[in-house]
């Protein structure tokens, strides 16, 4: 499945617009860091329990950008998920599970994983319509492209609701006219969008570094001309390992080790001087958005082609190992949590009739949780268990210990940072 979207560049741009420093302080997206408590209300019938499931598409309510410093976030997203509790009879269970079905397309997690890139594309596209309508210079916040890791569960169709999108993209035309410094302003812009916009049922940012990479042309460019200059300068250094040495590592899929695949990302941060902090970590942060740009490119035809095949940094970084693990796919390889999610549909199905529209209205009406005799109370109470755990799990909140449902989560968020924290700090320096 391609999912970049590619069109042609279709702006000129003079060398000294190309060719800057770093900028050392780019301004990150704000976010607020502690989750908000949601609005609360007496819970007495389904319509209260949807109408607080619904706030949930806020990320606000999930935010956990600052857990590394409290545990109070962690609290207040309990109390935000405490309505989920509250669902307790079968029929109720019925109810919450079939509009979960409806929004998401659980259990058909190939319905889900195309949801979500669906609504993804939908919102950034209507967030560029939007943000150009109100700006002077209209076609500045137009998506040049914009893609996800090709071997991500979502791109293999195996993803859970909620989940993120690993190491999305969204490439924007910028303004060639003004200086460097207002793309900023307009990438700022733009994530503060996926912020207020992006539906959390759906797609998850409450993921630790796994917030949508929002760039400008400009910025592809003059970043990637600053790391090809000091690869250069490193290819070139004394005891240089050689172009040649980082080619057949990265094309090796047998090295599987971050630390090792990523090799010559790591000489190159070494390379910096001791107290270039702030390009060491945009150059670990550029790596992963260039490194997916290149491998969502499907041919020679796309503009982007030539521009990265001519960048020696975008040849031989290999943070991802996405080229490698493409490899490991064709084979058959699964990550373990992926292969566990192949009996889902199966297991995790309603009863082949979907919930009556009668006795949905009549359940909303005599304000009631009481259960109805064709419910399979047993299948039903299973699939909340985890609907309900699939929904917490997009604030890595995961709350029980039963193997039967860990075994769907298992290498997630917090196995990938036990395997890449080392990296990534060896790469900060």
């Amino acid at each position: 499945m391609r999912i970049s979207v590619c069109e042609g560049l279709g702006i000129n741009r003079s060398p000294a617009a190309l060719d800057y420093n770093w900028v050392a302080h780019k301004k990150p997206m704000a976010f607020a860091g502690t989750p908000v408590r949601m609005p609360q209300r007496v819970i007495r019938d389904m319509g209260d329990i949807i109408s607080q499931w619904n706030l949930l598409r806020n990320a606000k309510y999930f935010d956990v950008h600052d857990d590394h410093l409290t545990t109070n976030n962690k609290i207040i997203r309990q109390e935000n998920y405490e309505f989920l509790d509250k669902i307790s009879s079968p029929a109720a269970k019925h109810i919450f599970v079939t509009c979960f079905r409806q929004l998401t397309g659980f259990p058909d997690l190939g319905v889900v994983s195309g949801n979500m890139i669906k609504h993804f594309r939908d919102t950034i596209q209507g967030i560029s319509r939007d943000l150009n309508a109100e700006s002077v210079i209209n076609n500045k916040f137009d998506i040049i492209s914009w893609g996800i890791d090709p071997t991500c569960s979502a791109a293999l169709g195996k993803a859970f609701p909620g989940s993120d999108l690993d190491k999305a993209y969204v490439l924007l035309r910028g303004n060639p006219y003004l200086s460097i410094w207002c793309d900023d302003d307009i990438c700022n812009k733009f994530k503060a969008g996926l912020w207020e916009r992006l539906d959390q049922r759906l797609v998850g940012l409450n993921h630790p570094n796994t917030f949508p990479h929002v760039t400008t042309l400009d910025g592809l460019t003059s970043n990637l001309n600053l790391l090809d200059r000091k690869t250069e300068e490193m290819l070139h250094s004394k005891n240089a390992k050689g172009i040649q040495y980082y080619e057949k590592l990265k094309s090796n899929s047998e090295v599987t080790e971050p630390i090792k695949a990523a090799e010559f990302n790591i000489d190159l941060a070494r390379s910096f001087g001791r107290y270039e902090y702030t390009p060491k970590e945009n150059a670990k942060n550029f790596a992963f958005f260039v490194e997916v740009l290149f491998d969502n490119l499907s041919s020679e035809s796309d503009p982007f082609w030539n521009f990265l095949k001519k960048s020696t940094f975008a040849q031989l970084s290999n943070v991802t190992q996405t080229g490698a693990l493409k490899k490991r796919l064709a084979t058959g390889y699964l990550k373990p949590k992926l292969k566990a999610r192949a009996d889902i549909q199966q297991k995790y199905s309603l009863d082949s009739e979907p919930f009556p529209l009668l006795k949905l209205i009549q359940f909303f009406m005599h304000h009631h949780f009481s259960s109805y005799s064709y419910i399979d109370h047993t299948n039903i109470n299973n699939i909340y268990r985890l609907v309900k755990q699939i929904i917490k799990a997009s604030s890595n909140d995961l709350d029980t210990a039963d193997p039967e449902i860990l075994k769907y989560f298992h290498n997630s968020r917090e196995d990938i940072s036990t395997h890449y924290d080392p990296l990534l700090e060896v790469l900060k320096g």
